[in-house]
C-alpha cells in the first residue's frame, strides 16, 4: 500500500507560519510521499517559501512539488526554488523523478 498526500494552493505566508508547521507535521507516519501541486506561496517571496521549507525540513519522507502562478509573481524563481530544496523539497519543472518508497519505486513528473 502507498499512502500519498497531495495538495495545491497552500499560499504560505509568513502569518501562516505555525498553521503550515502543524499540518505538515501530521503527514509524518500517516503519509509515504508528499506530492505538492503549485501557488506553494502567496506572492513568490523567498520567505514566503522559508515557511514551507521549515515545515517539510522535519519530514523523512519525500516531498515533490511544482510551482503555479502564485510562485511567479514576484519573478524570483531560482531564490525560491533554493529554499525550497534546501528544506528537502524536490521541485519539478518539466521532469520526472523516481523515488524510492519502501520497497516500491515511485515516479512522479512535475509540470507547471
Amino acid at each position: 500500500m502507498l499512502r500519498i498526500a497531495a495538495a495545491g494552493d497552500l499560499h504560505c505566508s509568513e502569518g501562516r507560519y505555525e498553521h503550515v508547521c502543524q499540518a505538515v507535521a501530521a503527514l509524518q507516519g500517516s503519509a509515504d510521499i508528499v506530492l505538492l501541486a503549485g501557488d506553494l506561496t502567496t506572492y513568490g517571496e523567498p520567505q514566503q517559501a522559508q515557511v514551507l521549507s521549515d515545515a517539510c525540513a522535519q519530514l523523512e519522507i519525500p516531498v515533490l512539488a511544482v510551482l503555479g502562478n502564485h510562485d511567479c509573481h514576484a519573478q524570483r524563481r531560482d531564490e525560491l526554488v533554493e529554499v525550497l530544496e534546501n528544506g528537502g523539497i524536490q521541485v519539478l519543472e518539466r521532469e520526472a523523478t523516481i523515488c524510492q518508497v519502501g520497497e516500491l519505486e515511485v515516479g512522479v513528473v512535475g509540470h507547471k
